[in-house]
């Protein structure tokens, strides 16, 4: 089986860049941050199992041309889950290059506000974002590359050259996606991260659950037990994607075995704590039966 790959092309433009006076050390920090971004982007959609290279084949002046390969190893087993009853939670070298541009786009279209609101689309495919009655769209996996601390500063840092004089302009561009950012707007696209990230760890966890009903991108109230209650989002694209299927349902009191990721963050000078189950491993419904986990 052949890789998957796909190009993808990173641009500085300004008067630094044609007369020479910006070298790639000024640069480097950008091509740095662009494979984090990439690789973090790979892990969260696809797992440790994918193997993703970003190689630079061209290099003129203030341009660097890329290509992202994903191995063909990753692929066949992809194509044994596609083919079986296995999680199809997985993304080809395109998609990703795709999503990681969505998410510079987004970090630019919120100019720095933090009162969006995020609808996940029925299929799980798709996230609406809502600010002040405008919405963008995009793909789901670039709504959790945006969510993800790691993956957000990488992002910022692709734009940090912008800081320096005689750079004027960004892009990133591919065969069909096109992200542009100006100096000029390189403060509201790095005010876009409104919070910053205390701690935040991944747990097992049995959760009851206590809403009477559930709506895709909307929160779950759980209990952990002894009175202790949790607001939660559902992460778990799979999962979703059978409630909407209408193959998986539940109800107050169910008990769901997850991954429980808790992030504690400050925004605007107060500490919160957010919740989101990554991961849903069983479900089992009223009234108990036999062994539970």
């Amino acid at each position: 089986m052949q890789k998957s790959s796909y190009s993808l092309g990173l641009t500085f433009a300004g008067s630094a860049l044609q007369n020479h006076a910006a070298c790639v050390k000024d640069l480097a920090p950008s091509l740095l941050a662009l494979s984090t971004a990439i690789d973090r982007l790979n892990r969260l959609i696809n797992g440790d199992g994918a193997k993703v290279d970003l190689t630079v084949n061209a290099c003129t002046g203030g341009s660097f041309g890329f290509n992202l390969t994903l191995s063909p190893d990753f692929l066949f087993q992809v194509a044994e889950l596609v083919s079986g009853d296995g999680a199809t939670n997985v993304c080809d070298a395109k998609t990703l290059v795709d999503c990681l541009i969505e998410i510079l786009i987004l970090k630019k279209w919120l100019q720095g506000r933090s009162n969006a609101e995020f609808k996940v689309a029925p299929d799980a495919k798709s996230v609406s974002v809502i600010v002040e009655n405008k919405t963008l769209v995009i793909n789901y996996f670039a709504y959790l590359g945006f969510k993800d601390q790691t993956c957000n500063e990488a992002c910022l840092k692709v734009a940090e050259p912008l800081h320096q004089t005689g750079i004027d302009k960004l892009t990133v561009s591919t065969p069909e996606k096109l992200f542009e950012l100006d100096s000029s707007e390189a403060v509201g696209f790095e005010a876009s991260e409104a919070l910053t990230v205390l701690t935040e760890n991944t747990i097992p966890a049995v959760v009851q659950v206590e809403s009477t009903a559930f709506k895709v991108g909307k929160q779950l109230r759980v209990s952990l037990g002894e009175r202790n209650s949790i607001s939660v989002t559902i992460d778990d694209p799979d999962f979703i994607a059978k409630i909407n299927q209408g193959t998986e349902r539940f109800g107050k009191g169910d008990l769901l075995k997850v991954d429980l990721h808790s992030r504690q963050v400050m925004l605007g000078g107060r500490i919160t704590i957010e919740y989101a189950i990554t991961k849903v491993h069983e479900h089992k419904e009223k009234p108990y039966q036999g062994k539970l986990f």
